[in-house]
Parts: C-alpha cells; sequence; structure tokens
C-alpha cells in the first residue's frame, strides 16, 4: 500500500482475508484508514464473507470506520444472479451523481430486470424471527468450522511442513 502510487484503488477483504482468514484488530483497522487517507487512496471493500470471521457487526468494522470518518470508499458484493449491493460513499453530491450515471450506463440491462427472486429469499430470512435465528445459528456453526479449519491449516503448516 506504502508503495502504490498516492490516489490508487486498494481492494480491502474487510473480514475472513483471503487466503489467510487474517483478521485486521480494530486499532489495525484505524491505523489503515490513516495510512489511505493520508495517501488520497479509495479503498474498494470486498465483504462477501461478512459473518464468517467474528460476527455480523464485527466483521464489518473496517467499513463503518471508514465510513465514520467520510471517506470516499466502494463496496460491491454479489451473491447470486444480479442480487447484492453496490455501496458508494462520496465527499461531494457531485461525485455521487457521476458515478451513479457512469454506473447506470454500465449495468442498464439490470435495471430492466429487477432480482426479484434472491430478494424475495433474502426477506423470507429475515423478516421471520424464526428463520432469521437460525440463519445466524448455521453462520455462527460455519464460523466455527472455518475458524478449527484454520487452526488445523496452522498446524499443519508450522508442524508437518516446517513453514
Amino acid at each position: 500500500m506504502r508503495a502504490a502510487p498516492n490516489k490508487s484503488t486498494l481492494v480491502l477483504q474487510a473480514c475472513c482475508n483471503n487466503p489467510t482468514a487474517a483478521e485486521l484488530t480494530e486499532q489495525q483497522w484505524r491505523t489503515l484508514a490513516e495510512e489511505i487517507t493520508s495517501r488520497g487512496h479509495l479503498p474498494f471493500f470486498d465483504i462477501a464473507y461478512q459473518d464468517l470471521g467474528r460476527g455480523l457487526d464485527e466483521d464489518a468494522y473496517g467499513v463503518r470506520h471508514f465510513a465514520s470518518l467520510g471517506s470516499e470508499m466502494i463496496n460491491l458484493g454479489l451473491y447470486g444472479p444480479r442480487v447484492g449491493p453496490l455501496h458508494v460513499v462520496a465527499s461531494t453530491k457531485e461525485a455521487v451523481a457521476a458515478v451513479k450515471d457512469q454506473l447506470c450506463c454500465m449495468i442498464r440491462w439490470e435495471f430492466s430486470s429487477f432480482p426479484a427472486y434472491g430478494s424475495r429469499l433474502v426477506d423470507l430470512v429475515l423478516l421471520d424471527p424464526e428463520s432469521q435465528a437460525k440463519w445466524h445459528d448455521e453462520l455462527q456453526e460455519i464460523r466455527q468450522r472455518l475458524e478449527r479449519s484454520r487452526q488445523e491449516l496452522f498446524r499443519q503448516l508450522a508442524n508437518v511442513h516446517k513453514v
């Protein structure tokens, strides 16, 4: 990041860093934000695995911290056919309008075919307390399984392969 030219776009994994699954601490996120801001970089967040690291809120700390600073940033999520958000935080209304105009030109066909099926599935889960609780439980199980896998990978690399 320090070697990148000023005003570069940097892809940041907000959680479950791939391939290491290493998680930044809150202090590391604050330090990273200072470095990125001081160099005028644009953070582009990949948060595809939110809630599979530390938890739903904890995994979004970096994104929220950058947003609290008023940083311009991009956050994109794709979870299936035409389903997923794109969040852009810009410093001026003009910048927002320019980004919106460009995105509309690039994905015009998406607007004429709203992703109702995926949105409906999300509604079914999030609007039903029982389904939402089950979803959170399943995510917790996945998170725990991933943590065990990470620990086993570390053990294998350190003890067996002497890496």
